[in-house]
């Protein structure tokens, strides 16, 4: 059911995409979720090569974040996906830790542009019951999202809506909201206390990131930003 409503989008979600996405995105398997689409890579478990990455994790990054709850968390969540904890992962352990240490990973936390589900799966996995989890994308990369979560059963389907107008972002029994990004403007001055945008803005349209801008601001949020602060796409758009 929510892969067809996912894919009603798929018409519309042309005028989404920068450059970079119809490039990239253009005739892939999105519903591979072993692939990658330069949105996050997954990495099998391979026994022999845990010590290898374990070392060199542990040199490039230091010890400290290792001893975390947040590296806990993540590391059961790579455990349940039979992936290696790779470093797209270890990105969001930083993150939720420095999160955590403002407290403000609670209520109503919207997602833009997540990649192999990674902040939502943290999320998920958190398990806590008071969060309600708002994921904007593009549709293949939602549908992407949907499948590896769905393939280790870190939500039910009775608990994830597709967002096709307004009043479904008010549904109260609904857990995981997947919002395609032709609908931003639904999320305008909806008590959303925290957004997150990690290495994807830097590929967007310039007036797709303006767009999210309004949106932020219309929530009086909080704005995690993790991007580069320039990036020229393949079709000479730039991002600063």
């Amino acid at each position: 059911r929510i892969l067809k409503e996912l894919e009603v989008y798929l018409s519309k979600s042309d005028n989404q995409k920068s450059s970079h996405w119809k490039y990239y995105l253009e005739g892939s398997d999105y519903y591979n979720i072993y692939k990658d689409f330069g949105f996050g890579a997954y990495t099998k478990i391979k026994l022999h090569k845990i010590p290898i990455h374990n070392l060199f994790q542990r040199l490039i990054f230091g010890n400290k974040i290792f001893k975390t709850k947040e590296y806990h968390l993540f590391k059961k969540l790579c455990h349940i996906q039979n992936r290696q904890l790779d470093v797209d992962v270890i990105r969001h352990i930083f993150t939720f830790n420095l999160l955590n240490r403002y407290n403000i990973i609670k209520k109503n936390i919207c997602i833009i542009g997540d990649g192999k589900s990674n902040f939502v799966g943290g999320l998920l996995t958190m398990n806590k019951k008071d969060i309600k989890i708002f994921s904007i994308n593009l549709t293949e990369v939602l549908i992407h999202d949907y499948l590896m979560i769905r393939n280790i059963n870190l939500i039910d389907d009775d608990s994830i809506i597709v967002v096709n107008n307004e009043k479904d972002l008010e549904n109260p029994n609904k857990k995981l909201f997947l919002i395609d990004a032709s609908n931003v403007h639904f999320l305008k001055n909806k008590n959303i206390n925290l957004f997150i945008n990690i290495v994807s803005m830097q590929e967007m349209k310039p007036e797709s990131v303006e767009q999210y801008f309004q949106v932020i601001k219309s929530n009086s949020a909080y704005f995690y930003c993790c991007n580069g602060q320039y990036k020229k796409l393949i079709g000479g758009e730039e991002l600063i």
